[in-house]
């Protein structure tokens, strides 16, 4: 994974005085939180008190036996934060909102991905030795150079030449491998087929970098309740593309603005739902689930390469075939109807059972307060396969983890991890109960 010099430093960041007192308390207590670790790091952005990050990272930290942590800091000062990196003992850093767009001038080097995104959801050091201004290595690489050389080799690079503030996203990880590691079949479920994303922030943006670079979509249509905000996507990412690191491989992003134009466009074989689990409220809400439910009641279609020179025989069977697969799948779904969104605890699946024949997947990215969203049981009646937001959560978290401690995700506790992030959730869905 190549490194790229990253844009120089930002001038000096803007303080809010009124907030001096209340950030320099919170550092002693930060001071206090860290001493008892070997290493430390942190959780940086705010409203994340009920963030999964930290308990992530220490299932992890404790499976290896080490006395490592994450500690939030619930704030936006990025002053405070570039200070608290340059302890010795800090070894990385999950960036939240609102501070994953914020934190890039003040980078050294970023990922391809970081760039292409626009956004930083993973601060880690790279510790340069004295010759070398090489930025192509890959940072895991001299991350296990770092642990073999141990604590005092590192302290020893660092008297001559401060660590590099790197960034990374792995949200985009998270989003391949929930879909890799949990369709049985993606060849047939989303390869050469139009994908959609519901939403137009940070998330959704990650969403169409992972269906575009790995997951082989064609068009990847955008819904979201606000025009502006799609637009702003698009401009974003036919810029990244001009600079040759969108990621993709020719596919079109699609505003989806009307029920009318859903209709005409092709089924999508990946969704990604980037929206919280609020009901409808404005008027663009309400048109953006409608555009969505288009989408989800469509039939399969036939994947791009497909249609490719086939004859006008062979697609009025097709059509036939698809009519009446459809009118089965209306008659299955006529008779679920009565049947409300159970809400039992299935914390403990990654995905939905598929349906007799799924029409494609659904990631829903949203897991707070819970997994089990409206959309994803609207999604489920419509015969869809339903990937639950915590697998991206943790595939996100195991990559983050091997950009700190230098191990690969195969020599990760995996299992433990999603069984306590399964756990946590179920706990937490019961107390609402």
């Amino acid at each position: 994974m190549a490194l790229q010099r990253a844009t120089p430093h930002g001038g000096a960041t803007t303080q809010q005085p009124a907030a001096a007192a209340p950030f320099l308390l919170g550092e002693e207590q930060l001071v206090r939180e860290t001493s008892a670790l070997d290493k430390h790091g942190y959780l940086f952005g705010q409203k994340i008190t009920h963030s999964l990050s930290p308990f992530l990272h220490q299932v992890i930290y404790e499976s290896l036996g080490l006395r490592w942590g994450q500690v939030r800091l619930d704030s936006c000062d990025m002053e405070l934060f570039l200070r608290l990196v340059r302890h010795p003992d800090f070894y990385g850093a999950s960036v939240t909102m609102p501070n994953k767009v914020a934190i890039l001038p003040h980078l050294d080097l970023m990922t391809d991905e970081c760039r292409a995104v626009g956004a930083c959801n993973t601060l880690f050091l790279q510790y340069p030795h004295d010759d070398d201004d090489d930025d192509d290595d890959d940072p895991t690489d001299r991350q296990q150079q770092q642990q073999q050389q141990g604590q005092q080799g590192r302290q020893r690079q660092g008297r001559t030449r401060r660590p590099l503030l790197c960034g990374a996203n792995t949200d985009v990880v998270g989003v391949r491998d929930s879909f890799l590691r949990n369709v049985a079949d993606p060849a047939l479920v989303y390869h050469d087929r139009p994908a959609l994303v519901i939403g137009g922030g940070g998330a959704a943006r990650s969403a169409i970098y992972a269906l575009a670079r790995w997951m082989r979509a064609t068009d990847i249509y955008l819904v979201n309740r606000d025009a502006d905000e799609v637009e702003g996507l698009m401009r974003d990412y036919r810029a990244a593309a001009v600079g040759g690191c969108s990621g993709g491989g020719g596919e079109t992003l699609v505003h989806v603005a009307t029920e009318e134009q859903a209709r005409r466009l092709p089924a999508p074989g990946a969704i990604v739902a980037c929206v919280p689990d609020v009901a409808p409220r404005t008027d663009g809400e309400k048109l953006a689930r409608r555009i969505v439910e288009v989408f989800l009641a469509k039939q399969r279609g036939r994947r791009r390469r497909e249609w490719h020179g086939a004859e006008e025989e062979e697609q009025q069977q097709q059509q036939q075939q698809e009519e009446k697969e459809q009118e089965e799948e209306k008659q299955q779904q006529e008779e679920n109807d009565d049947d409300d969104y159970d809400g039992h605890d299935r914390s403990d699946d990654a995905a939905t059972p598929p349906p007799r024949r799924t029409k494609g997947a659904m990631l829903d990215m949203c897991y707070n307060p819970t997994p089990f969203t409206a959309l994803g049981a609207l999604a489920e009646r419509h015969g869809w396969q339903v990937i639950l937001g915590t697998e991206a959560l943790v595939w996100q978290g195991l990559e983050q983890d091997r950009y700190w401690t230098g191990r690969p995700v195969d020599e990760l506790p995996v299992d433990k991890v999603k069984a306590a992030i399964a756990a946590s959730v179920a706990q937490t869905s019961q107390s609402r109960l």
